[in-house]
């Protein structure tokens, strides 16, 4: 089951980091696609796209959480995820005034609400993943790790190259919708 588990979390997560790298850097181009012909400003745009970037970080995250809990009910335990994910909800909610409340300070109280919430999904991975590596090991004491460390630097490699050729798209966007330049700070 390990090594199935962990295969399927790998090819997952993947495409998942690179879409996340992608759109973080590319927030702005992305959000000025979806919302630029309408009525948002430009500060509205750049205002999205902010919290979009910050939020991206995120998706890798929800990716893993959804097999992870998967890998629980095979096993049979359905309440782990189930409880691990409310303690952490119940948690994040004073984390998301707080947080709120010092990013207002700073000029935007709802990026406060997008790290938290970036966050708190991230927490709740990382801990579901430890908890069922756990439990996997228990079970099989020989099982090979979920994600071996071959694929843990393919993903790092992957979110360099993608960074790189973000950069490079971001540098020239301005060319293709010459409007983006109202953008640059």
């Amino acid at each position: 089951m390990a090594a199935t588990l962990g295969e399927g979390l790998s090819r997952a997560l993947l495409p998942a980091i690179a879409g996340a790298a992608l759109l973080g850097v590319l927030s702005r181009e992305a959000t000025f696609l979806a919302f630029g012909s309408g009525r948002f400003t430009p500060s509205a745009i750049l205002a999205t796209a902010l919290a979009l970037s910050i939020l991206a970080w995120g998706v890798p995250a929800w990716v893993a959480q959804s097999i992870l809990a998967r890998g629980c009910f095979a096993l049979r335990d359905m309440w782990t995820p189930t409880l691990l994910g409310t303690a952490v909800t119940v948690a994040a909610f004073p984390l998301y005034r707080i947080m709120a409340g010092v990013m207002e300070e700073k000029g935007g109280g709802y990026l406060g609400l997008a790290i938290v919430s970036a966050a708190s999904i991230s927490v709740y991975a990382l801990t579901l993943y430890a908890v069922l590596v756990t439990k996997i090991r228990k079970e099989a004491p020989g099982a090979p790790p979920l994600i071996p460390l071959r694929n843990a630097l393919k993903a790092l490699g992957v979110v360099v190259l993608v960074w790189v050729a973000a950069m490079l798209a971001r540098s020239g966007s301005a060319r293709i919708w010459p409007e983006l330049s109202l953008f640059d700070c």
